[in-house]
């Protein structure tokens, strides 16, 4: 049996077992919804729910028109947040119905 003599950190391989079972990106999904809170913030964060990343997406439900009408302004600065905590660009856009 070949024997590969390459030695990896835990974390490289933590990170090779997950691409290799091809769930890191999902992942990664879960660690940006679960900082959403951090990067808009408790007042905001009140008022959405149903989060959810489909495609590169991420869905938000609210009721306040004045909470869509912020998320969307501050949309590409949202995104580069949440990706930043990934470190990866997994966001392409937000969707708020």
């Amino acid at each position: 049996m070949f024997r590969n003599n390459s030695i990896q950190t835990l974390g490289e391989a933590i990170e090779n077992f997950l691409q290799t079972m091809k769930i890191q990106k999902k992942m990664q999904e879960i660690a940006i919804l679960k900082s959403w809170e951090n990067v808009v913030g408790k007042k905001l964060n009140s008022y959405t729910k149903n989060l959810s990343i489909q495609n590169g997406i991420l869905y938000i439900s609210t009721d306040s028109s004045l909470v869509r009408n912020e998320l969307m302004l501050n949309k590409e600065i949202i995104i580069k947040l949440l990706n930043e905590k990934v470190n990866a660009k997994i966001l392409f856009d937000i969707i708020v119905r």
